[in-house]
């Protein structure tokens, strides 16, 4: 797009009454400092949490890099006399079933919240749905989204009183309680061991991890090659693995990642077979001791509010606090 038409204002059909106010595309790098105040600006009343491996709070750099090939007309800027104060832009994938989601992500400085500029983002996100609509293959399947963490309350209310509703939701837990986990104990059921990873056991870890998530299209399916060279990788650390075994048969796995300020557990699966008998609780507990072991003060974990295995309860009942749930609202696009 030429300068010039990014220069060009945009007309919204419903426009807030506030002076100064006017609406245009992302011009490039020169906006990403701008963008990226905008979500600090609200970082402590939408509690956003810096650690966490599901939202962040994004540099200047960081929102070049990921605006750097977004078509302008996917994006929508709001000023307020020369002051960037909210920014949204959209992006869409087509789910397993072939609905076609259209999502907006949006930020809002919290002094200009409640001032209809919400409202005006949500309705320019709605009519681009419907043009990007009229040229991708939808067939009429298509939904409008926008993610909000419990702790944005403001953009939760803004949602629903748009006529969103909750469709996904994702859990994210914190566990800080590393000094006491010599103070409970854990057992390992019985005929099981667990153990280290070892690179030489990667076919039985991808058959595992296979037999386990498989018929699961929420799954995260490696294939045996990724996991060779995973294993083959000078930056595996096999002290973030641990495996059950019974007899010669891998049971369970679970991958940890860390970096310089906390841990995340990337991946927790038992096969159908030996699943409900406490193994699982029994991985993540090893896991807990090899990541103090790496002197690691949290670790994190998301899993879906609805999973089928209880994964809530039973980080819970091992010292994980509930930190926040991410949800994804969406709505019917109408025509």
């Amino acid at each position: 797009m030429a300068r010039m038409e990014l220069d060009e204002l945009v007309e919204l059909e419903t426009m807030p009454e506030i002076d100064g106010l006017v609406f245009r595309r992302y011009r490039g790098a020169e906006d990403a400092t701008a963008l990226a105040q905008v979500k600090e600006s609200g970082a402590k009343k939408d509690r956003i949490d810096p650690l966490s491996s599901v939202e962040s709070l994004p540099d200047a750099e960081t929102i070049k890099e990921a605006l750097r090939y977004k078509d302008p007309l996917d994006t929508l800027l709001a000023e307020v006399n020369g002051q960037i104060v909210a920014f949204a832009y959209m992006l869409w994938w087509t789910e397993d079933t072939g609905v076609w989601v259209y999502q907006v992500n949006f930020s809002i400085m919290p002094d200009w919240r409640g001032h209809k500029i919400g409202e005006a983002l949500l309705d320019w996100a709605e009519n681009r749905s419907r043009e990007l609509a009229e040229v991708h293959p939808t067939g009429g399947r298509v939904l409008v989204a926008a993610n909000a963490t419990n702790a944005e309350k403001d953009a939760v209310k803004l949602l629903k009183q748009q006529g969103y509703t909750p469709r996904f939701r994702l859990d994210e837990y914190r566990f800080d309680r590393f000094r006491s986990l010599n103070d409970r104990e854990v057992p390992v059921p019985e005929s099981f061991t667990i153990k280290p990873i070892e690179v030489e056991h990667y076919q039985e870890i991808w058959k595992a991890h296979t037999d386990a998530f498989g018929h699961d299209s929420s799954g995260d399916i490696r294939t045996k090659e990724d996991y060779r060279k995973l294993f083959e990788s000078p930056d595996f650390d096999q002290d973030l693995w641990r495996v059950a075994w019974v007899g010669k048969q891998v049971a369970g796995i679970i991958e940890c990642t860390v970096n310089e300020r906390r841990g995340e557990l990337a991946d927790l699966c038992v096969r159908p077979s030996w699943r409900r008998n406490g193994l699982a609780k029994a991985l993540v507990n090893e896991a807990l001791k090899a990541l103090r072991e790496k002197g690691i003060k949290h670790l994190y974990v998301n899993t879906r509010s609805d999973n089928r295995f209880g994964a809530g309860e039973m980080y819970k009942n091992l010292g994980f606090k509930l930190r926040k749930v991410f949800t994804r609202f969406v709505k019917p696009l109408q025509n």
